[in-house]
């Protein structure tokens, strides 16, 4: 709902892991543009880079939010073959 974070706490996590190594900037996300489609240049693709950027002090939060979302491994969503 609009009252929630839509945010997939998955996304999150990997997102904090791999900040390190991501651009700070870019010009573009997009090449050329060949029909005058919209694109994400300058500010824009900046803050899409960072659109699950999270505060360090929440991240104690997202990890009990993805073990308490993400379903555990059994029987029943598993190939039986392989658990």
């Amino acid at each position: 709902g609009d009252a929630e974070d839509p945010r997939p706490a998955p996304y999150v996590l990997l997102n904090h892991v791999l900040k390190g190594i991501r651009y700070e900037t870019v010009g573009s996300l997009h090449g050329g543009s060949h029909d005058g489609e919209l694109r994400l240049v300058g500010w824009s693709a900046d803050q899409w880079l960072k659109r699950l950027d999270v505060d360090e002090s929440e991240i104690a939060g997202w990890r009990a939010r993805l073990l308490a979302d993400e379903p555990c491994l059994n029987a029943a969503n598993t190939l039986v073959e392989r658990l």
